[in-house]
This record gives C-alpha cells, structure tokens and sequence, in this order.
C-alpha cells in the first residue's frame, strides 16, 4: 500500500509538472509549432506552383536520386561540423554576452556564429555555385567577393581578440579555405583526382574552424566561471548567508 501511494504520489507530481510546463512555454510551444508549420506550407506551396513532386523536397536527396547511401559522404560531414560550429558560437556567445566582463568575447562568438552560418547555408545548398549564377543572374565571383568583403570587416573588428586567442588554429583554418578556394578556381587537371585535394582542403578547414571555436569557447566560458567562483570566495559570509534566506 505504501509503494502504490508513493507511486501516484510521483504520478501526481509529474501530471502537475506537466500542465505547469505547457502552461508556462505555451507562446514558445505556439511559435515553435507555427514556424514548423510555416516551412511545411511554404515547401507545400513551391512543390505546387512549380509542379515538383513534394516529395522531392522533403526526402533524403539519394533517395530522391537513387544514389548509393555514401555518396557526398565527406560533403554531409562537412555540414555536420559547420553545424556544430555554428551552434557552439551562437550558444558560448549569447551566454558570454551577459557578462560585461566577458561581452568582446560573447560579441566575437556571435558573429562568428552568424558568418559559420552564412558559410554553412552557402555550402550545404550550392548557393554561390549554382542558385546565385544560375536562378539570381549574379555571378558567382560577385558573390565570393562579398564572402571575402564580410570576412575582411570580421577580422579588422575582431583582429584584437583573435590574438589573444590560439590564433595559429584560425590560421591554419583559414590557409586550407584559401587553399581551396584556389584549386577550385585554377585547373589542376594533370592531378589524378583534383577534387580530392580541393574537397579535402574545404574539409580540413572545416575541422580547424569547428576545432579553434570549441577551444575558444571552451576557455571563454571556463575563464568567466572561474571568476565567478573566485568572485563568490571574496564576498563577505554574512551577505552569502542573507542571500541564503527565503
């Protein structure tokens, strides 16, 4: 009898827990929801006006194509570090942020972030390789001269920070991109393979970059704690034992 009551005890507890939740993220639950359904019903709208299968835009692409299961496969990985690179900035930054102490730091992971995102969005749908030439009429070095544009703002605002950092990695990441970069826009045909060497060097820079900006948030965000800790040491114990007080 004991147990039964502990257990709808504990049933109890998680149904209240429950409703307080949906009650409280009830906007964020609405927006979430509604943004999900937005792109659904967007997608929906261009399989319909452009007479494409919708199914050709929901599913995996080697499906769509009848492609064996690892082709892209260095391509896709790629996207996933962009993607955790993109995530670590965005999350270190906007904590570091609330910290006045920390807020060069939080302000040089945001952009980070923003710029990781612009290169993963640009990678992951060919947007200066075929939707900018082929769909916009702008011509794919228009577009690479606005990514280099963006990146020379990025480093003359944040060039101070950056060497304060383990700045070799940055580098490094950014040679294997110019490396790349390079090879794509020069013939290196006598090569056996040169995609093997172009498409290596993007993805070498992609694991540099996740690499710097995991170490660089890492130490950002255990700095800023540490001084919280040493902060809360130096505080009187009375004030401590008043805060404690409901």
């Amino acid at each position: 009898m004991q147990e039964q009551s502990h257990n709808s005890n504990a049933r109890g507890l998680l149904l209240t827990q429950a409703l307080f939740q949906l009650k409280t993220l009830k906007i964020p639950l609405l927006a979430v929801g509604c943004s999900t359904l937005g792109v659904l019903l967007l997608l929906y709208a261009i399989a319909q006006t452009n007479g494409i299968a919708i199914g050709t835009l929901t599913r995996d692409p080697t499906a769509v194509l009848k492609g064996e299961f690892y082709v892209g496969v260095l391509s896709n990985t790629g996207i996933l570090l962009w993607s955790a690179a993109a995530a670590i900035c965005v999350f270190s930054g906007s904590l570091l942020t609330r910290n006045p102490q920390a807020l060069p730091w939080g302000q040089f992971l945001r952009a980070s972030g923003a710029f990781t995102l612009l290169l993963l969005l640009d990678d992951l749908f060919l947007f200066h390789e075929e939707i900018a030439p082929h769909f916009l009429n702008i011509r794919e070095r228009y577009i690479l001269l606005s990514y280099a544009t963006l990146m020379a703002i990025y480093l003359v605002r944040f060039w101070k920070i950056i060497l304060r950092s383990e700045f070799i990695l940055f580098g490094i990441a950014g040679g294997f991109f110019a490396m790349s970069v390079f090879i794509d826009k020069n013939s290196f045909s006598w090569l056996p393979d040169p995609f093997l060497l172009e498409d290596g060097a993007k993805f070498a820079g992609i694991v540099f970059w996740l690499f710097y900006f995991t170490r660089t948030s890492f130490r950002a965000l255990n700095t800023v704690a540490a001084q919280a800790i040493d902060t809360e040491k130096d505080r009187p114990t009375e004030a401590k034992t008043l805060e404690a007080i409901p």
